[in-house]
This record gives C-alpha cells, sequence and structure tokens, in this order.
C-alpha cells in the first residue's frame, strides 16, 4: 500500500510539473507580440524579403511547430540564433530555448498582384500557446491595368447586342504597345482596340478596347469570352531588370454577360403528374417575350412533336392572349386505350425566327 501511494504521489507531482510547463510555455508565446512589416510603393513583378525577429526572453523552453503560410505567394524559413549568435536552421517540433532568438525570413513575391497586397504567416507553437502572425504588406503598381475588369454587359436576349469598353493601361511602364488577337473570338464577338492618350511609334499609355457581343450570341446564364491581348516593352528599359524579366507579353480582357432567349414558358415544362388512362388533363404555361413590344402567336404556330405513350391526336391545345407581349397555351391529354405506363412529347411553338419547344410528360395508371 506505501508503495503504491509513493508512485500515486510521483504521478501527480509529475502531472503538475506537466502542467506548469504547458502553462509557462503558453505564456511565453503571448508574449510574443504579432509584428508587420510594410514595403510601401513598389512594382509588380518584385520579390521582396523581410526577417522577423522574436527573442526567447523566458526561463522556459518554447516549442516551435511550423510555419503555416496563408498564401502562395509567400516563401518562409525558420531559423535559431543562439546566445553566442551563431545561426542554424530551426525545423518543426524543435524547442526554442530560453535566450534563443527565432528569426523567420519572408519572400513575398508580387507577380500578380495589384493595390494593396497583404500575406500573413502563422508562427505555431505547442502547447496551447497562441499562433503568432506575422504581416507583411505592400502597395503594387501593375504591370497592366484593366478597367473595368470584367467588362459586365448586363442581360440582353440573343436577338440583340450589347457593347462597352475596357480601359487599358501599364502603370509600372508607361508606354507600351498592345495588339489584339482576334482570330479565335466566336462569330458574335466583335472588337477593336484605339489609343486613347498621345500614340507615339505605335506605343501609347492608354488604349481602349471596344466590345460588342451580339446578335445571335447563344443563350447562356453566365456567358463568358476572353480576349487575348499581345503586349510589347519598348521603353521599359529603365526598370530593374528583375522586374523587366517579368513582364508580360500576353494579357487577357474578360466579357460576362446574361444571354437569355426573347421568349420564355413558365414554367419551362407541362408535368401531368399521375393521371388515370381514363381521364382528361390539362395544364398550362405562360409564353412571354421579354424584350420584344409585342408578340403574335396563332394555332399554326404550335404542332406536338415526338410524342411517346400517347398518339399527337390525343394531344391538343388552347391559346388565350394575356396582353401584347403573353399568352396562355394550355395542353390537354386524353390517353384513351392506350397501355403506356409513361407519355411525353415537345409542345413547338414558332414565334418569328425563334422556336420555342415546352416538354410535357406524366404517369398513366388504371
Amino acid at each position: 500500500m506505501r508503495s503504491l501511494l509513493g508512485l500515486f504521489l510521483v504521478l501527480l507531482l509529475s502531472a503538475c510539473s506537466d502542467s506548469e510547463v504547458a502553462a509557462a510555455q503558453a505564456q511565453s508565446a503571448r508574449d510574443l507580440l504579432p509584428q508587420r512589416h510594410g514595403f510601401g510603393t513598389v512594382l509588380e513583378g518584385m520579390t521582396l524579403f523581410h526577417t522577423f525577429r522574436m527573442t526567447n526572453d523566458s526561463d522556459t523552453s518554447l516549442l516551435f511547430q511550423a510555419l503555416q503560410r496563408d498564401c502562395s505567394c509567400t516563401v518562409a524559413s525558420a531559423s535559431v540564433v543562439t546566445r553566442t549568435g551563431a545561426r542554424e536552421p530551426l525545423r518543426n517540433e524543435t524547442p526554442l530555448q530560453p535566450g534563443q532568438t527565432l528569426e523567420v525570413q519572408l519572400a513575398f513575391d508580387t507577380l500578380g498582384k495589384k493595390g494593396f497586397a497583404q500575406a500573413k504567416t502563422l508562427v505555431v507553437f505547442g502547447d496551447a500557446a497562441e499562433p503568432v502572425p506575422l504581416l507583411v504588406d505592400a502597395e503594387v503598381v501593375p504591370f497592366v491595368s484593366l478597367d473595368p475588369a470584367p467588362l459586365e454587359l448586363g442581360s440582353f436576349p440573343t436577338a440583340e447586342s450589347r457593347a462597352g469598353s475596357i480601359s487599358i493601361t501599364s502603370p509600372a511602364v508607361g508606354l507600351f504597345k498592345l495588339a489584339v488577337d482576334a482570330s479565335g473570338l466566336p462569330a458574335e464577338v466583335q472588337v477593336e482596340l484605339l489609343p486613347t492618350a498621345a500614340e507615339i511609334s505605335g506605343l501609347a499609355e492608354a488604349w481602349s478596347l471596344q466590345v460588342a457581343v451580339g446578335p445571335n450570341a447563344p443563350e447562356f446564364e453566365h456567358y463568358f469570352c476572353s480576349i487575348p491581348l499581345t503586349c510589347t516593352w519598348p521603353s521599359a528599359n529603365a526598370l530593374p531588370a528583375e522586374v523587366r524579366a517579368r513582364l508580360p507579353n500576353r494579357v487577357v480582357a474578360t466579357v460576362v454577360a446574361k444571354v437569355t432567349s426573347s421568349v420564355y414558358p413558365t414554367p419551362a415544362y407541362l408535368a401531368f403528374g399521375q393521371m388515370s388512362r381514363s381521364a382528361v388533363a390539362s395544364t398550362t404555361a405562360r409564353i412571354s417575350a421579354a424584350y420584344l413590344p409585342e408578340m403574335h402567336i396563332d394555332d399554326a404556330n404550335v404542332r406536338i412533336v415526338d410524342p411517346e405513350g400517347v398518339p399527337a391526336e390525343r394531344v391538343t391545345f388552347e391559346l388565350q392572349r394575356i396582353d401584347s407581349a403573353a399568352y396562355d397555351l394550355t395542353v390537354t391529354v386524353a390517353p384513351g386505350q392506350t397501355t403506356a405506363s409513361v407519355f411525353r412529347g415537345v409542345v413547338a411553338v414558332s414565334i418569328a425566327d425563334h422556336e420555342l419547344r415546352i416538354p410535357y410528360f406524366g404517369l398513366l395508371v388504371d
């Protein structure tokens, strides 16, 4: 019994000791404050370097676990400086002893950045200590600026077109040459590139890309088009060599829109649900013209196509004009003697140069 009691006391003292050490390590980490370094205004393409230093001034070791970056634009490495000034790499899961200094070397790549850019690296310590954030930031002057980016043309029907323009400048260089490659663009996209500032030997400080989409653009909820532009930089010799080597020879302007049908049904399909073979059922869809001032539909413009389960002669329809740009289309199905368990088909409605196709379907039971 006495030996068991002694063992229990040893374990209890050990647990207390471990918890005290963990608490001391956590307090040591809390004493390390967040740090920030601002590089000011820089050119895109520069790689910026800074070293953060934090010293363990406590009398307990502090377990260094890892560096965690929030951006692939940052490269981080850690080293430790001893009391004697010796410096060596600090590996993960290594204690930082009292009096030692942790150095975190950060490299911040600005390629692809524009305006205010920031990156954060967390120094992670063990034993429930809070990570210490290290922040770097810069105001990045970009190689090429496109405004707006993307060019949003809003919503319009396939029968119409929309146009807009994109202003293109080079804040980092100034004068540059720009050309548009229209060879791979879809047929509904027309582009023209014009200098909007003083042009000197084909160089300009600002360019305007005129873009028109339509008519006959395909119907898409999210229409998207990329326009490739080729850049040349005869006047970039004054830039640092590091930046000059990373100047792009190609940029891409993007256009987005919502291209809709001029005429659409609500709902988009006619669902009859489950019905008896001996019953007669009807359902209605409203046909609306979103952009047409007036729409004309008569019975000759409507036909039943691709019927299955119930023959076309047992599927009838009725048109009712609601206003100058809307009709109600009521479709009636009388299955009769069919033995099919499913019926389906399409109501095709011809409107001007557009054919609207409205699917219908249902289940048949005895």
